[in-house]
Formats: structure tokens, C-alpha cells, sequence
């Protein structure tokens, strides 16, 4: 998830989950640094925000080194599933994944083998990715 109406709203349908530090006599400040999505399951991490550099700086055609402000945002701790996977396959009718560039695919016949569901899922491109995410109620991460 990218922008801070989209973690509220994942809090909101999620289960959040907190620390709670004690900050004085009977006081306490939660933060709540992991939600939970319930549409996958995914286990979010509230990144802050913050700023980095950018670019190479190199010349030679690379980008020159530039300072990025970023707002916070949510990101997936883990890699998506063929089960989250298979799951939203079957809520959108989306295509499933049995198309491999190289290799052969995992899912076969329109279906992923039992012993592959807690896997990370492969063969899909940028717009079925983005689907699945849209689907969870995200969006892709950006270059910056």
C-alpha cells in the first residue's frame, strides 16, 4: 500500500497489531508498525516517511544523484502465494499463472499443485501483479 488513507483503511479492515511503550506513570503510546490485510491475509510494514538519494551520479547517461522525499506507506512483508494468489484468481476470474518465459510454470490446468500453495507465486507480469494488488486493495511499490 502506498499513501496513508490506504493503510487507514487497511487498519480498518485488518487486524492491527501494536507495541505498546510505556512513557510514563500509567502511560502508554501504542504504534502499530504490522497490520494485517484481511482480503490475503498479507502481513503489512509501515515504512515512514523519509528521504534517501537517488541515482548513480556517474554521468555517462545515468541519472545524477538527486535527495527523494517519500510519504509514509505500507508495503508486503512477504512474497504473494499461489494460495492469496489462487484466491484472487478465483474472486476476479483473473488469468492464472501457467505461462512460463523460461522453465516450466508451477500452476498446470488452471490449478497449483498442494505442495506449491505456500510458495511465492511466479509467472505473472507487471499487469497481473498490479491487478492482484489493486484486488487486495494496494497498489505497487514506484522506483520513487
Amino acid at each position: 500500500m502506498d499513501s496513508r488513507k490506504e493503510a487507514q483503511e487497511a487498519q480498518g479492515e485488518g487486524w492491527t497489531m501494536g507495541i505498546a511503550y510505556k512513557t510514563g506513570e500509567g502511560c502508554y503510546r501504542i504504534d502499530c508498525p504490522v497490520v494485517v490485510n484481511r482480503r490475503d491475509g498479507s502481513v503489512l510494514v509501515r515504512v515512514p516517511a523519509g528521504a534517501f538519494e537517488m541515482g548513480e551520479g556517474q554521468g555517462g547517461g545515468s541519472e545524477p544523484k538527486h535527495r527523494v522525499e517519500l510519504g509514509e506507506y505500507w508495503i508486503g512483508v512477504y512474497a504473494v502465494t499461489n494460495r492469496q494468489y489462487g484466491a484472487f484468481v478465483k474472486a476476479t476470474g483473473h488469468r492464472v499463472p501457467d505461462k512460463a518465459d523460461y522453465g516450466e510454470a508451477v500452476w498446470r490446468g488452471g490449478t497449483c499443485p498442494a505442495e506449491k500453495m505456500d510458495h511465492p507465486v511466479v509467472c505473472v507480469g507487471w499487469d497481473d501483479a498490479r491487478a492482484y494488488c489493486r484486488w487486495a486493495g494496494g497498489d505497487l511499490p514506484t522506483e520513487a
